[in-house]
C-alpha cells in the first residue's frame, strides 16, 4: 500500500466550529513574497501529490499573515447541549403530576450540577480559574446559566446557605454567596471528605459548639446582645 505524500488533518491547535470568541482581536499583515518560489511551493504540496490534477498558481507576490488574540473560546454547540438537557428534566419533571418527591429533588440537583458546567464553561472558569466568578452571587449566577427558580430554591442550596448564614442582615430574602466561594467549597466537599462526607454529632450544637465559644468570648471582655434592640 503506498501512502500518500501529504495527511489532510484538522489540526490539534484548530479550535473545532461552531465556537465563540469573546473580546478577539485579529491582525493581519500583508508581506512580500517570491511568486516563483510560491509557484514551487503549491506545486509540491499539492500539485505533485494530487497526480496534477489540482493546479494552484500564486496570484501575486504577497503572502497573508494573520494572527489573533482570542481570551475566551466559548462552544456553542456544548452550551446548546447542556441548556437542551436542563430543559428536559424540567419538562420530565414537571409532566409528572404525581413524581416521587426523591426523584424530584434528583431532577433539581441534575439541573443545578449541569447549569453549573454550563457556567464553568461559558465564563471561562477552566483558564482563568474560580476568581473568574468572583463577582457573582451564586444564585443569580445559576440563573443566568439555565437553572430555573425553582431549582435555585431547593433544599440542597439554602441548607449550604443556612450552614453558612449566607444572607445579608440574616435576611432570608437576601442571599450572599460568590459563586466562586460556593463551587470551591462544593468541590472540596465532594472530592476531598475522608471517611464520610457528613458526620453525625454525639450532642447538640448548642452544648458543645456555640456555648463554649460564648464562655470564651465573654470571660475575653466581649459583649453579647441577644434579639434586643
Amino acid at each position: 500500500m503506498t501512502l500518500p505524500s501529504y495527511v489532510q488533518r484538522g489540526g490539534e491547535l484548530v479550535y473545532q466550529v461552531p465556537y465563540a470568541a469573546r473580546n478577539a482581536t485579529q491582525f493581519i499583515f500583508l508581506l512580500r513574497a517570491d511568486a516563483a518560489r510560491l509557484a514551487a511551493t503549491f506545486a509540491r504540496d499539492f500539485g505533485t501529490p494530487s497526480g496534477g490534477a489540482v493546479e494552484v498558481r500564486p496570484a501575486m507576490g504577497l503572502v497573508i499573515l494573520a494572527a489573533s488574540r482570542i481570551p475566551a473560546i466559548v462552544h456553542q454547540r456544548l452550551l446548546r447541549l447542556l441548556q437542551s438537557f436542563i430543559e428536559w428534566v424540567r419538562d420530565r419533571a414537571a409532566r409528572s403530576v404525581d413524581v416521587d418527591d426523591r426523584v424530584y429533588r434528583i431532577g433539581q440537583l441534575v439541573e443545578i450540577v449541569v447549569a453549573s458546567i454550563r457556567g464553568i464553561v461559558s465564563d471561562g472558569v477552566l483558564t482563568k480559574g474560580f476568581a473568574a466568578i468572583d463577582d457573582r452571587e451564586f444564585l443569580d449566577w445559576l440563573r443566568s446559566h439555565g437553572a430555573s427558580d425553582d431549582a435555585v430554591k431547593s433544599p440542597v442550596l439554602i441548607g449550604g446557605y443556612d450552614l453558612a448564614f449566607a444572607f445579608r442582615g440574616g435576611d432570608p430574602a437576601r442571599p450572599s454567596m460568590a459563586a466562586r466561594v460556593a463551587l470551591e467549597n462544593a468541590a472540596r466537599l465532594f472530592f476531598t471528605y475522608k471517611g464520610a462526607m457528613f458526620w453525625k454529632m454525639q450532642a447538640g450544637m448548642g452544648d458543645v459548639v456555640f456555648a463554649p465559644l460564648y464562655q470564651v468570648l465573654r470571660r475575653r471582655g466581649v459583649s453579647f446582645r441577644f434579639f434586643t434592640g
